[in-house]
This record gives structure tokens, C-alpha cells and sequence, in this order.
């Protein structure tokens, strides 16, 4: 009866962000088919789980409505004042930045990569100076994994890994304007990879296809009315590009989990896995990673017994700073697990949202968000402007990361949007200038 009730809010929920936005990749959908996947997977039990609460499946709905009514507030005040819907066919793009050949955007797409594949170059020399070889590095993942969810690896230059993440979003731009997959758009996911396999994890690669794909479609619905984008050529580029990319994804996956191994006998798993043990994918470990996260929430709304600093998830990387000088305690990086009878730490950003500001920021927070992406999805498409764009992103990558939890814990989604925040209107102003002199230089020029 759960999985009916998810079922049909999802599909009606999708069908209502096709007509409100005109494109099926927008905020609301994406977050609804998040949710509704990781709940399905979780009343699925091929694991025995504790059953959900009828408090959580409640704060699920409520929360649910929230998104929507964030989107809905917002467009139905349009409505009262602007009568025309967007036109897809005539965005102009405002910056200077994708101008003359996208010569600056592949700029700045080189230049993040380099800093990212001199993060995880660095990484990897600490960690062949400590274990003698690439070979005991691999030989030793499981200790490394364990020694960064200690902080106990010194050595490695801290926030470089920054950078690639900018680049991920400004290669989602660059491929969306040339309509296929290039090797330049893709090297600042590649330094994330490197990077994420040095430190033996895999949460960086996952939102890092995230970033490059929510970039990448955003910034195609721009460009999707022009008859040259939308030819057979044109798509048929687009499904190779995009199973390229998600091979790399799944390839790199594979290898982290590989030289890390994880645990698979755990007590309850269905006997289907076995069934699929040959899967690529397809384990306890991966249905538990893909599914826990709901159950997790649950077991966390019925104890309550979590006691941050107000705001402490939420701006993990702020309290982080601060405590270096001794402002605030040092707050926990990873999140406290709970036993659903398995024992797992990740429960949505609801759990966030909840033990930072209570009931106010459980309701409110969400609604607060979906406006906030509506509002920046009607300024992006009507001016065409970076800045809008980027906010737009990284609002996205929020709603649908939020089955995970908060990326704004992540000083890598924090910095990249600082970064991307300073630099583009940085660049901008100096290629306006720059634009503005040679026009004025070619005015003086006499005539012949």
C-alpha cells in the first residue's frame, strides 16, 4: 500500500514539473524520482529492515509538499504579473565567457584540471612515501580508508580538490554547447577520480557526475529550440556521450570498491543476491548504500538523541574553519550511524535539517529551496547570465543529493560555488574590458 501511495505522488509529481517548467530535468522531478527510487529500493526488504515509521512517512509527504509548493508559490506569482512563459528559442547568453569559440570557458575548464590532477598527484606521493609503492598503496586501501575517516593521513594538501568540481560544472557547459563529449570538458572529472581513488572513496566521483550532468542538461534546455542541436547527428552524439561518461562512472566505481572490498554477508540479505552475485553492481553493499538512507532517518526521528551546535551540518565547513581557531568545538566530520539492523550513517538531509533547526527547518528549508530554484531557473533562462546558472546548479545538486544527505556539508560544494561565484564575473569584467579597448583602439584607427 507504501509503495501505491509513493507511486502515484511520484508520477503525478512529474507529470506537474513537465508542465510548470516545460522540460522534464528540472528540480522537482529529479528530487521526486530520488525519493521515490531510494523508498521503492527500501520497501522492496531485500535486506530486513526495520519497517518505517509512520512519523518518518509523514514528514516524507509534508516535506514533499513543501518542494512543490516551494516551485508553485513562486510561478503562480509570475503568473500575476508576467503572462509570457519562457521562450527556449530566443535565450540570449550573456556572457563573455562562452563567447569567441568558448576560448575563455576552456580556459578555465584547463586550468581547474590542472590544479585538480596536481591535488591528487600530490596525494598519491603522500601516500607512496608512507607505504614505499603504488603497489602496497593498493594492498593497504582498506588502512587508508580508515585512516581518513580517522583524520589520521597528514601530508595531503588540503581544499585543491576544490577546484576539478568547478570545472565539472563549467565541462557540463562546454559539451552542452558543442553537442558531444570531449576530452577537455571531461579532465576535471577525470583529477576527481584520480583523487577519490587515492583517498579510496566514492561519494566525490558520484557527485562529481552529479555536478557535470545537472550542468550539462540545464545548460542544453538553452539551447534545445536551435534546428542544428536538436538533428538526429546531434542526438545520436548525445547517447554515446552520455554511455561513455556513464561507463567511466561505473568503471570507477567498480575499481574503488574492488581495492577497498567491502562487506556483503550481512544477516537478512535476500537470497536473490545470490541469484546475482555475476551482476556488475548488483550486491548487498551497493542495495544498502542505494536504500539504507530512509530507513536511517526513521530509526533517527524515534531517538532523537543528536545535540549539534545550531546550523552545525549545515555549515560543517564554516564550524570546521572556526574551530582551527578555537571559536567552536572541533564538530564531528562523518555522522553518527544508527542500527536499522544494519549499521549506517547516512540518513537524507531531512536528518540535517532537523537536528541543526528542528521542525522549523524541516518544513521550511525544503519550500525554501524549491523557490529558490524555480527563482533561478526563470532568471537563468530569461537573461541567460553565469552567475544565475550557478546558482542554479549548486541548488540543484542540493534537492538531488538530498536522498544522501546535505552536500553543503561538503567543503568541496561549498568552495567550488565561492570559487565559481568570484571567477566567473572576475573573468567577465576583465573580457568586457579587454572587449571594449580593442573597440575603441579600432575607432581611432584612421581609414585608408
Amino acid at each position: 500500500m507504501n509503495l501505491l501511495i509513493v507511486l502515484i505522488i511520484s508520477f503525478a509529481t512529474i507529470i506537474l514539473s513537465k508542465y510548470l517548467f516545460d522540460k522534464w530535468f528540472n528540480h522537482l522531478s529529479i528530487y521526486t524520482i530520488g525519493w521515490f527510487f531510494f523508498l521503492f529500493l527500501y520497501e522492496l526488504k531485500l535486506m530486513r529492515y526495520i519497517p518505517l515509521s509512520s512519523d518518518a512517512f509523514l514528514i516524507f509527504f509534508i516535506t514533499h509538499i513543501g518542494v512543490i509548493s516551494g516551485a508553485l508559490t513562486l510561478i503562480t506569482a509570475r503568473n500575476v504579473f508576467y503572462k509570457d512563459k519562457i521562450d527556449f528559442s530566443k535565450i540570449i547568453h550573456s556572457s563573455f565567457i562562452i563567447d569567441h569559440n568558448q576560448g575563455p570557458l576552456k580556459i578555465l575548464i584547463l586550468i581547474t584540471a590542472i590544479i585538480g590532477f596536481y591535488g591528487a598527484y600530490q596525494h598519491w606521493v603522500v601516500l607512496i612515501q608512507k607505504f614505499s609503492s603504488i603497489t602496497a598503496v593498493i594492498m593497504r586501501a582498506n588502512l587508508i580508508y580508515r585512516m581518513r575517516v580517522a583524520g589520521e593521513l597528514e601530508g595531503v594538501i588540503p581544499y585543491l580538490s576544490i577546484f576539478p568540481f568547478a570545472g565539472i560544472v563549467l565541462g557540463g557547459i562546454y559539451t552542452a554547447i558543442k553537442s558531444r563529449i570531449s576530452v577537455l570538458a571531461l579532465l576535471p572529472f577525470f583529477a576527481v577520480i584520480l583523487k577519490d581513488i587515492a583517498s579510496v572513496g566514492r561519494s566525490g566521483i558520484f557527485v562529481g557526475f552529479l555536478f557535470y550532468m545537472t550542468s550539462f542538461f540545464l545548460f542544453r534546455h538553452s539551447l534545445s529550440e536551435n534546428l542544428n542541436y536538436n538533428s538526429q547527428k546531434s542526438k545520436r552524439s548525445l547517447l554515446i556521450s552520455s554511455a561513455v561518461i556513464l561507463i567511466i562512472v561505473v568503471g570507477s566505481l567498480s575499481i574503488v570498491k574492488n581495492v577497498r572490498g567491502s562487506f556483503e554477508d550481512f544477516k537478512g540479505k535476500a537470497q536473490t543476491f545470490n541469484k546475482l552475485k555475476d551482476v556488475p553492481f548488483v550486491s548487498p553493499s551497493m542495495y544498502l548504500y542505494f536504500s539504507s538512507n530512509v530507513g536511517v532517518f526513521s530509526k533517527y526521528f524515534d531517538l532523537q538523541v543528536e545535540d549539534p551546535m545550531i546550523g552545525e551540518n549545515t555549515l560543517l565547513p564554516v564550524y570546521n574553519l572556526l574551530s582551527k581557531f578555537d571559536v567552536v568545538k572541533h564538530p564531528e566530520f562523518y555522522p553518527r550511524g544508527y542500527f536499522i539492523p544494519m549499521w549506517a550513517n547516512s540518513a537524507t538531509y531531512l536528518k540535517d535539517l532537523h537536528a541543526d533547526f528542528g521542525p522549523f527547518g524541516l518544513f521550511s528549508i525544503p519550500f525554501f529551496l524549491s523557490f529558490m530554484a524555480t527563482f533561478y531557473w526563470f532568471r537563468f533562462y530569461e537573461s541567460g547570465d553565469l552567475i544565475s546558472f550557478t546558482i542554479l546548479v549548486y541548488i540543484n545538486i542540493i534537492t538531488s543529493f538530498s536522498v544522501f544527505y546535505l552536500i553543503t556539508r561538503a567543503a568541496f560544494w561549498l568552495m567550488s560555488f565561492l570559487f565559481l561565484l568570484i571567477i566567473i564575473p572576475l573573468t567577465e569584467k576583465h573580457l568586457s574590458y579587454s572587449y571594449m579597448k580593442s573597440r575603441k583602439s579600432l575607432l581611432k584607427t584612421p581609414v585608408l
